[in-house]
Order: C-alpha cells, then sequence, then structure tokens
C-alpha cells in the first residue's frame, strides 16, 4: 500500500508527510494493514496523477489538505482509482474536518479532526472491503435473511417483546420497517448475510417498494403476531420505536426537529453475526450507513443504544444528546442513551 502526500501549500504537505508517517509506525497501522505502509510525496499534480496511474491494481490513498468543500469536486485526480484522505482547512482548529473518499464509492464519510483516527478508519474500510461487500436489500430472499439475522441476534440479547416475539416463523419485522432502507454486508467468497442494519425515514416516508415485499413476506407466513407487528400501533406519533424508551424526552427533541424542518432518520438494528465480531465490520457498516443518509439528503441521523456501546457509535461520529437517558432500556434492563450526528 502507498500513501502519497500532497498539497499545494509546502508547509501543510510536510506536516502532513510527517503526521502520516509517524501514523505508519505505530502499531495499530501495522496490526491493521495487511501489507506495508509506504509512505511518500509528490511535488506536484502531474507527479500524483502519474503515481496514481502507475500504481495499477496497487492499493493507493492520498492525502492532502483543501480550503473549501468545493475544492473537493474540483480535486483534478480520477476518484476511481485511488482513495483520498481531504483535510479541510479552517482558521479555527475546532472548526477543521476530515473527509474519507473511497474509491467507486460515491459517498463521502467525515471522519472528524484527527488525521491519525482518518486514517486508522480508512484501513478499517480497506481491509473489509476486500472480503465483504455491502448491497442494499431490495429483493424478497434477501430481506427474509436481513429479519431472519434480526431475530435471531436480537432473541439472544433479550430485546425482542413477548408481544412481538414470531416464536412460528422466527423474524424480525415491525412496522418501522415500512419507513426503513435495509442494508446487508456479505462475504464476497460466499452468499452469506454477516452483518445487517438499517435507516428508518420519518412518517409519511414510507417505501412503496419494501412495504410491498413486507406485507407479501407477512402474508405468505400467515403469522397473527407478524401482522400485528407491521400494523401502525395506537397513538402512533413517528416509527422510531425503541426511542420510545426516553419518554417525553424524546419527544421534545423530535419536536425541535420538526420545527426546525430539519430532514431525520434514525440508525437501528445493528447486527452482526458473532463469529464475525472483532474485525470492524460493525464500524464499517455504519459508516456505509452513515454515507446512504447523506446520499438520501438527511440533516440529523440519531440512534438509541446501550451506553456500553456509546464508545462504539463514538467512533463514527455519534455524540450522546444531551439529557436522553435511561436506566432500563425495552425489557433488557441496562442503562441507554440516545446518540446524534448532524451531517
Amino acid at each position: 500500500m502507498e500513501a502519497i502526500c500532497y498539497s499545494d501549500n509546502r508547509s501543510y504537505q510536510r506536516k502532513l508527510l510527517a503526521d502520516t508517517r509517524r501514523w505508519s509506525t505505530q502499531p495499530s497501522a501495522i496490526r491493521r494493514g495487511s501489507h506495508r505502509i509506504e509512505v511518500v510525496e509528490s511535488g506536484s499534480l502531474e507527479e500524483l496523477n502519474d503515481r496514481v496511474e502507475s500504481n495499477g491494481k496497487k492499493d493507493t490513498l492520498i492525502v492532502t489538505a483543501i480550503r473549501d468543500f468545493d475544492d473537493i469536486n474540483q480535486f483534478p485526480l480520477n476518484k476511481d482509482k485511488c482513495d483520498i484522505i481531504f483535510y479541510l482547512l479552517s482558521s479555527k482548529k475546532n472548526q477543521q474536518r476530515i473527509l474519507l473518499s473511497l474509491k467507486n464509492r460515491k459517498n463521502r464519510y467525515t471522519v472528524g479532526n484527527n488525521l491519525s483516527f482518518a486514517l486508522t478508519k480508512y484501513l478499517i474500510h480497506n481491509n473489509i472491503r476486500r472480503k465483504f461487500v455491502f448491497n442494499r436489500l431490495e429483493r424478497e430472499c434477501e430481506l427474509i435473511q436481513h429479519f431472519e439475522l434480526r431475530y435471531r441476534e436480537f432473541k439472544k440479547l433479550g430485546y425482542i417483546q413477548s408481544r412481538q416475539d414470531s416464536i412460528k416463523t422466527k423474524l424480525d419485522i415491525d412496522y418501522s420497517d415500512r419507513y426503513s432502507y435495509p442494508i446487508g454486508i456479505y462475504q464476497k467468497k460466499k452468499p452469506e448475510m454477516v452483518r445487517t442494519g438499517r435507516i428508518v425515514f420519518s412518517f409519511g416516508e414510507e417505501l412503496d417498494v419494501m412495504v410491498n415485499l413486507i406485507e407479501k413476506i407477512v402474508a405468505d407466513t400467515r403469522d397473527k403476531t407478524l401482522e400485528n407487528n407491521i400494523s401502525y400501533p395506537e397513538g402512533f406519533n413517528h416509527p422510531f420505536d425503541l426511542l420510545a424508551s426516553f419518554g417525553v424526552g424524546f419527544q421534545r427533541y423530535y419536536c425541535n426537529l420538526v420545527r426546525k424542518n430539519l430532514s431525520k432518520a434514525e440508525l437501528s438494528r445493528i447486527i452482526v453475526k458473532p463469529e464475525f465480531r472483532g474485525i470492524g465490520l460493525g464500524e464499517y457498516l455504519v459508516d456505509i450507513l452513515v454515507g446512504e443518509a447523506v446520499d438520501s439528503n438527511i440533516s440529523v441521523l440519531f440512534l438509541a443504544c446501550l451506553k456500553e456501546h456509546e464508545k462504539f457509535y463514538t467512533r463514527s461520529g455519534f455524540s450522546q444528546i444531551e439529557g436522553l437517558y435511561c436506566e432500563s432500556f425495552v425489557n433488557i434492563g441496562k442503562p441507554a442513551i440516545a446518540m446524534h450526528k448532524v451531517l
């Protein structure tokens, strides 16, 4: 793998080069990198383009400093042949932001203000995409896999309440799926779903294709529990079911977003098969879902999670929503928080 540092400002280029070289020698970078990381600099855009072209199939990462978002679209490089970390400069340190742009991927990921963190995030994505691929779940067989995996893992964790437990069919389907956009991660070598999650959109944003598929799946099962699960509950205000655990606090937060006319969505049902944990798949999936939310013009993405999982979501840029905390989440009996990310 080659990391090439470039900036039209020589002082910034020297800083990027020094910081990237320092990072490449850290144990975390060496451990996550499947190949030796060679860090070099480029003296011009022409030289940079030549290096990218000559690298062929070799993993190439460009680390560059730019002054504003417009410079990203105007950056004169074939973004289908390399990955790029854009270090956005600002007069105020706390306003600096780093974006990760992956080749053959239209979404970009905001990865905080720390270059070392952004480089490690890149390695996670690069390692995962060698062995796994993500798909938007748009076919009946894919959705059934999605619902089966959710049921199996959520049942173990105790998230499924008795009145919603489809013991007969072992599928986790609820009314929020009418508004949801599910993603699955598969192994490249065989069509096995190993990770899944969804984005839940706001009331009034039902996805017709998804609704038709879900209703067909439920009708085919003839499972009364599932029929009840996909029906709207009494007093329905929003499709974000788990966030109801935070009571009036979340209602106030949600109403504030509505008053500000901000587009909003929930990240939920993040599940991974136990045998595939610990390799970065969860973080990869959350980043993918955040990218899909950006592509859907969502302004604020929120979620509910156990307090013990706070650090996991923080790595993808989420922070706790002030005041939204509960001692007993759903029927699990563990402390939980609500988090959000402004996109």
